[in-house]
């Protein structure tokens, strides 16, 4: 559920004090070879997580999942499933090890995703399926150098990305992850969401996931058409076009709002009527399932 975080500390001078009084933290300050002088920024880290102390602020950062998992003694990865369980002992661990109050920690941001399994491949899905988001392009798209592929789509307060969770660890099962990070906090904010305690609250947690999902269903994800399905020809075109982001971009540049709203309408419903969603209902029961699943245990 949760993974990266960014949480900033109403008062910078007292964490880098208990920084600096915790001999099992790992900490890093910036020399003026000139002066002698140690400057900021301040670099701590415990296990995975990272304190940074600049001149100004204060704050933690990084993937609350991984932190668990390295404090647990297993590898820092965040392909396991984690649970509710584990999210409240990692914001526990957290304070224990910083010295910090959870509530006194304002949330800047928040990645909140879920790792899934498949029937089909998520690569092929990723690079044959997934079309668009809200029927506009996708603004990044990698491979990461051949060890996973994914998608992204950027706003100015979030971005939500799919990607081969499963090719990026070298996993032998079908693990795809969907998530959505907030990078603004007046977003949260929005949610109910105000500081690293509200993370371990479930009914913020659902808020969360209901974002996921709202994120999820603008997602269009398409199956192939088999040879066999008998499609007319003004459907095959309806489908051949609405399936290319350009063709949306150009029709809301040159149409009416009703009329390109009634061809996306159109579209989704000849989709539907051929039984072309099977891979997207797939995925969504998944998230489905899962999320009832981490939340419950």
């Amino acid at each position: 559920m949760i993974d990266f975080i960014k949480v900033f500390t109403k008062d910078k001078d007292i964490l880098e004090q208990n920084i600096k009084q915790n001999d099992d933290l790992e900490t890093t300050y910036v020399l003026d070879y000139r002066t002698g002088q140690i400057c900021y920024p301040c670099r701590s880290y415990q296990n995975t997580m990272e304190a940074r102390i600049t001149n100004r602020t204060g704050y933690i950062r990084n993937s609350l999942h991984k932190y668990h998992n390295d404090k647990k003694g297993l590898k820092p990865q965040n392909h396991s499933d984690f649970t509710y369980c584990n999210l409240c002992e990692a914001i526990s661990m957290l304070e224990a090890d910083f010295k910090i109050n959870s509530a006194e920690c304002g949330m800047t941001n928040l990645e909140f995703g879920l790792n899934i399994t498949l029937s089909k491949s998520p690569k092929t899905i990723i690079d044959n399926h997934l079309l668009m988001y809200n029927f506009e392009e996708f603004n990044q798209y990698d491979t990461f150098h051949g060890k996973g592929t994914y998608k992204q789509y950027n706003s100015s307060d979030y971005y939500i990305k799919c990607y081969d969770k499963g090719l990026q660890y070298n996993l032998s099962k079908k693990l795809l992850r969907f998530e959505i990070k907030i990078m603004k906090s007046r977003m949260l904010n929005k949610l109910g969401i105000y500081n690293l305690s509200h993370c371990g609250n479930k009914e913020a947690l659902k808020i969360l996931f209901d974002l996921l999902m709202e994120r999820f269903n603008d997602m269009i994800i398409i199956d192939a058409i088999p040879e066999a399905l008998n499609i007319n020809a003004k459907e095959q075109h309806i489908i051949n076009m609405g399936k290319s982001s350009v063709y949306w971009k150009e029709l809301k540049l040159s149409k009416s709002k009703t009329h390109y709203y009634d061809k996306r309408l159109e579209f989704i419903n000849t989709l539907e009527k051929y039984n072309l969603f099977t891979i997207k209902q797939e995925i969504e029961m998944a998230l489905i399932q899962k999320f009832q699943l981490l939340i419950n245990h």
